[in-house]
């Protein structure tokens, strides 16, 4: 029944694969052909994480059916017609299909246009795919969850922004993991996208090679004993201050 539902109601699923392929041509043409420099490297970052919060916060956009699906559910689990278990599976059954296809359609826009590592169709490109599908798929089940616990469209929707918020904060990005203050360190472990993010990092800089522009360069030219021979100077040499992807990382 479900699977009807979906597929005859094609306006709703052409309109989000059309939102699929506007974010990745803005995101793609945005930042466009990254290169190898130093300073792209935070641009790249900028991207991954990006792209994650895209996914993740797209799932609000099922609550409200979700919601209208929960009053028929309750009548009819209640009359015995399926359990519980059945009707989360028969969701997310029939939600992979559609996702898996937006997503691929996503990356081979994004991917190939921003430049990512290993080019399109590469291990790293369905490594990227496959954890941007898991971001989905467990987001559109913490908002299975909060439907679940929610008596209404208005606040499921009111939490679902708050708690994903919560969750990117703490997931390595924004603030590093040393510097998190202890009482949450635990979301910061128990998080799944702190392990989304690091997945994403390590299979775009694990094996990138960067470069410097002369402005990248340390020291600058204009430094105090920057001409003077060592060890009192630095005898004129400059060298850059990360030559691979996991220098960066570290």
């Amino acid at each position: 029944r479900e699977w009807t539902v979906e597929t005859r109601d094609r306006v709703t699923q052409l309109g989000k694969l059309g939102e699929r392929i506007f974010v990745a041509l803005l995101l793609g043409t945005v930042f466009l052909q990254l290169g190898n420099e130093q300073r792209e490297a935070d641009a790249r970052t900028g991207l991954l994480f990006i792209g994650i919060m895209n996914f993740s916060f797209g799932a609000s956009a099922g609550i409200p059916e979700i919601m209208m699906k929960k009053k028929v559910y309750i009548q009819q689990e209640s009359s015995g017609y399926y359990r519980g278990y059945a009707f989360f599976i028969a969701q997310q059954l029939i939600f992979i299909p559609f996702q898996l296809l937006q997503i691929f359609v996503f990356c081979v826009i994004m991917y190939p246009l921003a430049g990512l590592e290993g080019g399109i169709f590469s291990d790293h490109f369905w490594f990227y795919m496959f954890t941007m599908f898991l971001c989905v798929l467990i987001s559109y089940t913490w908002a299975l969850f909060l439907c679940g616990i929610s008596p209404n469209a208005t606040l499921a929707l009111a939490l679902f922004p708050v708690t994903m918020i919560l969750k990117l904060l703490l997931c390595g990005y924004m603030i590093r993991p040393d510097d998190i203050p202890v009482y949450w360190k635990w979301l910061f472990y128990i998080d799944f996208f702190t392990y989304a993010f690091r997945g994403v990092m390590l299979n775009e800089f694990l094996d990138l090679q960067l470069t410097c522009a002369g402005s990248e360069l340390v020291p600058e030219s204009s430094v105090e004993d920057f001409n003077t021979p060592p060890p009192d100077g630095f005898g004129g040499a400059q060298t850059c201050p990360f030559t691979s992807g996991q220098e960066y990382l570290i």
